[in-house]
């Protein structure tokens, strides 16, 4: 498969976009509703557009004494994002 890229003005102008994934992905199920964020350079022509996904992100608390002392800590995961190319972005998630 021929992989085309956005323009840049192509890829600034879905700076914004809600989309919905039209298929499964590592840690993204189908259907799961989106956002296109930002964009990022492949070279001076070629641009893609990264997705981050609305789904909800785990977080876990780490509590631990030392002595007299107790700290509590809150991790949350990162927010799962995907880059797509022009050809990718057309054949994989729609927009809403």
């Amino acid at each position: 498969m021929k992989i085309n890229y956005f323009t840049y003005k192509e890829a600034q102008q879905k700076i914004g976009q809600n989309i919905e994934a039209l298929n499964d992905f590592p840690s993204v199920p189908i259907g799961s509703k989106g956002k296109v964020t930002k964009v990022k350079s492949v070279n001076d022509k070629n641009w893609i557009v990264q997705v981050k996904w609305n789904i909800p992100q785990k977080s876990s608390l780490v509590l631990s004494q030392l002595g007299d002392f107790s700290f509590n800590f809150i991790k949350k995961s990162k927010s799962i994002t995907d880059d797509f190319s022009k050809s990718e972005y057309y054949k994989l998630v729609k927009e809403n």
